[in-house]
């Protein structure tokens, strides 16, 4: 596996004498910090990090795994404050999505995995990675149970999601989480008939973005066409446009030591939320079990 390099710690003291330099000033502006409204409709994508696990405090490019490339390929974004300091890589993903349109079974694409990408797939996912995303600046959490020391179960969030689930009853056996569920939770901003209909326009305000992964061996009728990505006319038996994967459907087992072929999928869902922009990250400062401090520094 190739380590992503960054030359971290020179933009770190880089970075930590600019904050200085600022914090001299009467006021500066933070990236992430201002809220952003989207209109309906108003298209947006998903950013992707860094992987990482909690087996090792090295983090990887999420495209050392051969996964679905944007049209023209992957780019490198700007990154804010915070994700210099964590030394994090972000860039431009295969998901694509509309603010407040809800969407299911969307193909991101279909990979063909050499022997080699089979293998280094199974390298990392032996070693328990996690792939980390971002919505306007917010990062993707995957909703888990968990229990305490005394046996009570309680419920929180993890960052990221992963890559690939172990078998109950063998642990060499692993199925790849080649579907992921995007709920995304937003405010409303409405200000017809209020003061500030005038000077502020209405908007969807992003308080909340779950991951919720899954293995699911697609199917599909005939010769399969990748045309259909590019203008959402795939038609897949293991996953219903208006219901979502078919219940019963099999996971995908990483083969050994083979060539494959993998589908990768995608639901949309936007759900109403009362949450205040203000308070989108509480969610996140509640994770105290979470030994990921790391990721902190991309609040700002």
């Amino acid at each position: 596996m190739a380590q992503c390099q960054r030359g971290y710690a020179p933009r770190v003291l880089y970075s930590i004498a600019i904050l200085a330099l600022l914090g001299l000033a009467s006021g500066f502006y933070l990236p992430g910090v201002a809220p952003r409204k989207y209109r309906h409709g108003e298209k947006m994508m998903v950013k992707v990090n860094t992987m990482t696990s909690e087996m090792t405090p090295l983090q990887f490019d999420y495209y050392n795994i051969d996964f679905c490339q944007p049209p023209g390929g992957e780019r490198e974004l700007a990154e804010n404050l915070g994700e210099v300091l964590a030394g994090e890589r972000t860039e431009t993903s295969a998901y694509q999505l509309h603010a407040n349109v809800t969407r299911l079974c969307k193909v991101a694409c279909r990979k063909k995995w050499s022997k080699k990408s089979v293998k280094e797939f199974r390298d990392f996912a032996g070693a328990n990675f996690r792939a980390n995303m971002r919505l306007d600046n917010l990062p993707g959490a995957e909703l888990v149970v968990f229990r305490d020391q005394n046996g009570e179960e309680f419920i929180s969030y993890r960052l990221g999601y992963a890559i690939a689930e172990q078998s109950g009853t063998n642990a060499s056996r692993l199925y790849i989480n080649n579907h992921i569920r995007f709920t995304i939770r937003y405010h409303d901003v409405n200000t017809q008939g209020t003061r500030l209909e005038r000077i502020e326009e209405p908007g969807a305000l992003i308080v909340g973005f779950e991951l919720k992964a899954m293995s699911v061996k697609h199917k599909w009728s005939g010769l399969w066409n990748d045309t259909c990505v590019k203008d959402n006319s795939c038609e897949l038996l293991t996953c219903d446009p208006e219901t979502g994967i078919v219940p019963g459907t099999d996971p995908i087992r990483l083969q050994n030591k083979k060539d494959m072929q993998v589908l990768f999928t995608y639901d949309v869902i936007w759900v109403h939320s009362d949450v205040k922009w203000a308070s989108r990250w509480d969610v996140y400062l509640q994770m105290q079990w979470q030994d990921d401090e790391i990721h902190w520094f991309s609040i700002v």
